[in-house]
């Protein structure tokens, strides 16, 4: 689904027999998740069974952390065409901070783990500026981030 990838994922799958589609959280934290439905009938929770609702061609699921669900439509009733992740405000400040003491912590590291480390948060920190804080958050939990933090 295009803009759902980082830091949920959404994918669809058109069928016969339906609409299917899963939302994956790919953040440690809660994330509020609002899906742009064409058609006006309520999405399936295939784990729970329950409705969820769809107003005004909006449908809202908070994913918890790493949460994965999985919902289904009849066939021709509701499309997920889009939709935005909210309430990450909170991940990307940490992030970024975790970044800022990584680089406070290069002075005092070995010369062969600078040039990795260097490289690797500059990546981080394009990948923040763009939105991705999943594929950050991925990169920071690389063992080079490891080595840096424990750095007396």
């Amino acid at each position: 689904v295009p803009g759902l990838a980082d830091p949920v994922r959404v994918r669809t799958c058109r069928r016969p027999d339906g609409e299917w589609a899963y939302a994956q959280n790919r953040l440690h934290d809660p994330v509020e998740l609002t899906l742009r439905i064409e058609g006006g009938v309520d999405l399936t929770n295939l784990a729970t069974g329950d409705s969820v609702p769809v107003k005004e061609g909006r449908a809202s699921l908070r994913l918890s952390g790493y949460q994965l669900v999985a919902l289904w439509a009849r066939a021709g009733r509701a499309r997920i065409v889009g939709g935005e992740a909210t309430g990450t405000e909170a991940v990307s400040r940490r992030l970024t901070e975790n970044v800022g003491r990584l680089r406070a912590a290069l002075p005092k590291a070995a010369p062969d783990l600078v040039e990795r480390a260097k490289a690797r948060l500059e990546l981080t920190e394009n990948l923040l500026r763009e939105g991705l804080l999943a594929r950050a958050g991925h990169v920071l939990e690389e063992p080079w981030a490891g080595e840096l933090e424990h750095i007396p």
